[in-house]
């Protein structure tokens, strides 16, 4: 599975200790904005269901059953996926997250924002030329001067 890589980072998603899908990060996205944006995700997820007339406990076997049939396909059977199975399997990740039936911080399952670090811009230091010809005891500088 290769990894979607943004300007400023990326977001992989786990399940089973597996990154099954990824989203890139825009090069004006924050933390904060990346954080809000998949909580808000998710609750229209959850609005999306409700508006179907179903309870939670439907809800939640439903994110488990595209979850479980998305690792299915990925992992064991190999096929490929389509666009739409990766935006179903994330959605119903973070749903399946904020009701707080998969914990993001456990070492399996849940998502992780991958921000890209900045490159430091080392300047290099030019050593200092000392002639080789001098005739006081210290350097001073009017021999550095003068060389």
């Amino acid at each position: 599975m290769w990894i979607k890589k943004g300007k400023r980072g990326t977001i992989p998603f786990f399940y089973k200790g597996e990154i099954l899908s990824s989203i890139e990060i825009g090069k004006n996205s924050t933390y904060e904005d990346i954080e809000n944006q998949l909580i808000k995700s998710s609750i229209e997820f959850i609005k999306v269901g409700f508006e179907m007339n179903k309870s939670i406990p439907q809800m939640i076997n439903e994110f488990k059953f595209t979850i479980d049939d998305f690792y299915k396909k990925r992992f064991i059977l190999k096929q490929k996926t389509s666009e739409d199975d990766h935006c179903n399997f994330i959605f119903a990740l973070l749903s399946l997250i904020k009701l707080k039936q998969i914990d993001n911080d456990s070492n399996e399952d849940g998502y992780l924002i991958c921000l890209k670090k900045k490159k430091r811009i080392s300047k290099t230091i030019v050593p200092l030329q000392i002639p080789l010809e001098c005739h006081c005891d210290a350097i001073c500088c009017s021999c550095l001067i003068n060389s």
